[in-house]
C-alpha cells in the first residue's frame, strides 16, 4: 500500500494542504474541502468521493482564507437548490454550523487533528475518543525515547493476532511518515461485541504510531467493515500535525 500523501502549510492561506493537487498543479486545503463540499444524509459513507471531486474539479474558490492555529472555520453547506460538485456529505460528518471539518488540539502535547464535524469528542484517563454512528477516532499517547521499530511491532499484532484480539491482519507494519515525523501504518480487523443498543459488529482499524520528540501518538480510525471510509481517514491521519512550538 502506497504512504499517504503529507499535508503542509499553505502559506497565501495558513491552512493545511491534503496531499493532491489540482490541473494547474496548486496544492488542495482542507478548506476546499469544506468549501467545495454539501450537506447529504441520504448517503451512509462518512465522506463520499470528497478528494476525487476536488481534484476534477480544480479546488475552485480556493481563494478564501480560513483561521490559521485552529485549522478550518465553519461555513455553511452550499444552497441545495443551487449546482452540485458531486461531493456528498453526509450528516454524520458535518457540524449543525456546516463545517465539514473541525480541529481537535491536544493542551498537553499540542498535536492538531481535523474530524469530521459534528462528532462527539470524548477525553477519559487520557485517551481521547471522537466518535459518531459506529465510527471511532482513538488517540492515545506514550511516552518513549525513541520511534517505534517495525519488527517489534509486527511481532505484537501477531501476538495479539493469536490471542483473538485482531481477527485479520489487512496490511502489516510498515514504515512511514507523517509530516515529517517518523511512524508505522498499520490496517486490521477486529470483533466489536454486541451491546445494548448495537449487535457485534466487525470493525476495521487503520492504526498509525506516530513519533513526536519523546513521545508516541497510537492513532486508531475504527470504521465497521460494511462502510468504506478509507479515503476519510487518509485525509484525517495525513492533518496529524504539530502546528506550534511543543515542548
Amino acid at each position: 500500500m502506497a504512504s499517504l500523501p503529507h499535508p503542509a502549510p499553505d502559506q497565501a492561506h495558513g491552512e493545511l494542504t491534503i496531499g493532491i493537487q489540482t490541473s494547474r498543479g496548486i496544492p488542495c486545503t482542507v478548506g476546499d474541502v469544506q468549501r467545495r463540499s454539501i450537506l447529504d444524509a441520504r448517503r451512509p459513507a462518512l465522506l463520499i468521493a470528497v478528494v476525487a471531486a476536488l481534484a476534477a474539479s480544480g479546488c475552485a474558490g480556493s481563494s478564501a482564507s480560513s483561521s490559521g492555529g485552529s485549522g478550518p472555520t465553519a461555513s455553511p453547506p452550499p444552497s441545495s437548490s443551487g449546482a452540485t460538485t458531486g461531493t456528498y456529505v453526509p450528516a454524520a460528518g458535518t457540524d449543525k454550523s456546516g463545517a465539514v471539518f473541525q480541529s481537535y488540539t491536544s493542551p498537553k502535547l499540542g498535536y492538531r487533528l481535523l474530524y469530521p464535524g459534528g462528532w462527539n469528542v470524548t477525553t477519559k484517563d487520557g485517551i481521547v475518543r471522537i466518535a459518531k454512528l459506529g465510527n471511532a477516532i482513538v488517540i492515545a499517547t506514550r511516552t518513549s525515547k525513541n520511534a517505534p521499530k517495525v519488527k517489534p511491532v509486527r511481532a505484537a499484532l501477531v501476538t495479539q493476532q493469536q490471542k483473538k484480539a485482531v481477527l485479520d491482519i489487512e496490511s502489516r507494519p510498515k514504515s512511514t511518515t507523517l509530516n515529517g515525523n517518523p511512524a508505522i501504518k498499520m490496517v486490521f480487523t477486529k470483533d466489536k461485541p454486541a451491546t445494548a443498543d448495537a449487535p457485534e459488529d466487525t470493525l476495521r482499524v487503520y492504526r498509525y504510531l506516530v513519533f513526536h520528540k519523546g513521545h508516541i501518538v497510537i492513532l486508531s480510525l475504527q470504521t465497521p467493515t460494511s462502510r468504506d471510509n478509507k479515503q476519510a481517514y487518509d485525509l484525517i491521519a495525513s492533518s496529524l500535525s504539530w502546528p506550534g512550538k511543543t515542548g
